[in-house]
């Protein structure tokens, strides 16, 4: 009887601990439920005895999607914690010091890196930068481009220091007539002194490509400008030639200079359009004009030889003479002679 009486203890207290649903509801809330571990079996009380999970307060149970995350995070804090400490430790030298890297092959370095250090860009720096270009390459192959990569730089850049092409060309024009060199005056001798101004500035433009071309058509301006008008003033104005011969000679000299110059650049032409030496070229002029009549052209007949006479320089130096003699004729000769003969000008003395 007693052990009747204690299994029926044991199926009401069964019955008093499962839960109670309501009708319908039984399927779905013991749908996905969770057979009992260990945190569901109830509670030893102090006395020993079990009390109904109902009476004890819910203890939540791990999630196994939140343990997988939290494997996952635990594995990515593990990583970062390696690389973190991975950075800490002193790299490796491998028996050289880490501040002096290894060079690199000379194939593989920064061109720019062995290029010459870039001047800084002002106006002298390019129109001399222009000069090598001229000289290299002529005027038809002058560009603001060309000029810009001769200094290493873009074409955009010039214009912040020339306005444009032709300010450049200007310029360069004004270089080039710098590099002649102009004596003190000296009134005693000014045709001397005239004619090496001459020649100087043939040389000039023989010594630039196309330096003719540059020159003709563009004034001088600015301080090239004034220095020459002041030393021809200086050296004629003594001799007694007018101001207004002295203002338009710098112009006159300059125009035969620079054509003689650029003909003389331009070679000798030949009238077949083929590649002709100028000795042949000169021979068949002379064969035709002998071939024609003497009675209708006998002057050209006799001098034959004088019209294809003397050679680039010696009709240069007879063009300068004939400007000087021209120039000569201009001087005034003084009211009054000097009483010194060695004190009168070379003009003077030439008049009479």
């Amino acid at each position: 009887m007693a052990a009747d009486s204690k299994d029926a203890a044991h199926s009401a207290a069964a019955a008093d601990a499962q839960p109670t649903h309501p009708p319908g509801r039984a399927a779905a809330d013991t749908r996905g439920a969770r057979p009992p571990g260990n945190g569901d079996a109830p509670r030893a009380s102090p006395s020993g005895r079990g009390v109904p999970a109902a009476d004890m307060p819910p203890v939540r149970q791990p999630d196994p999607l939140d343990a997988d995350t939290q494997v996952a995070r635990q594995s990515e804090r593990g990583q970062s914690e390696r690389a973190a400490a991975a950075e800490a430790r002193p790299a490796r030298s491998l028996g050289r010091p880490r501040e002096t890297p290894l060079p690199e092959p000379k194939w593989r370095a920064d061109r720019r890196a062995r290029a010459a250090p870039r001047l800084p860009l002002t106006r002298d720096a390019i129109v001399e930068a222009a000069i090598v270009v001229l000289d290299r390459d002529g005027l038809d192959g002058l560009s603001m481009h060309r000029v810009a990569k001769e200094l290493g730089t873009g074409a955009g850049s010039l214009y912040w220091h020339v306005r444009n092409k032709g300010e450049l060309l200007q310029l360069l024009s004004e270089r080039l007539l710098a590099e002649m060199e102009l004596p003190d005056p000296d009134p005693t001798h000014w045709q001397d002194q005239l004619k090496d101004l001459g020649r100087q500035m043939r040389a000039l433009s023989r010594r630039h490509r196309d330096g003719a071309r540059i020159t003709l058509g563009r004034l001088p301006s600015g301080p090239t400008l004034a220095r020459f008008a002041e030393w021809l003033f200086e050296l004629l104005t003594p001799v007694g030639i007018p101001d207004r011969v002295i203002a338009y000679l710098g112009d006159m000299v300059g125009l035969y200079v620079g054509a003689y110059a650029f003909e003389e650049s331009l070679g000798v032409a030949s009238p077949t359009g083929e590649d002709l030496p100028p000795e042949q070229i000169v021979a068949m002029f002379v064969d035709y004009l002998l071939s024609l009549p003497v009675e209708r052209f006998p002057h050209v007949h006799r001098a034959i030889g004088d019209l294809f006479a003397g050679g680039p320089d010696e009709r240069f130096e007879f063009g300068l003479e004939i400007i000087l003699r021209g120039i000569g004729t201009y001087a005034q000769l003084p009211d009054t002679p000097s009483a010194d003969p060695d004190q009168r000008s070379a003009t003077q003395r030439t008049h009479e």
